[in-house]
């Protein structure tokens, strides 16, 4: 797969979360991240989504691997915390 491949699938992705076509951007920034696993904007959206969805655990996931990526992504850093919060995980979400 190329690069140009990969910024199709995160625009379409972007598209798609502009549309409130949550599951479809997942899946679009999903395969971006297949193919470049090392974006952590492409990580960051999908925790984003993940969380907006309730699906805490896996934005935690999400965030964690952006986070890995750049560790001084402060919005991810953030949006972890809040994701950690609805999980009733306090104690971890404060030491974030």
């Amino acid at each position: 797969m190329t690069e140009q491949n990969y910024y199709s699938w995160r625009e379409q992705g972007d598209r798609l979360r502009s549309l409130s076509r949550y599951e479809e951007a997942i899946a679009c920034y999903q395969k971006a991240l297949e193919i470049q696993p090392d974006d952590s904007y492409a990580w960051y959206w999908q925790g984003n989504l993940l969380s907006d969805l309730e699906r805490y655990e896996q934005a935690i996931a999400s965030y964690d691997q952006a986070l890995k990526v750049n560790p001084n992504y402060r919005i991810a850093w953030q949006n972890r915390s809040y994701a950690l919060r609805s999980l009733k995980r306090d104690q971890e979400a404060v030491a974030n």
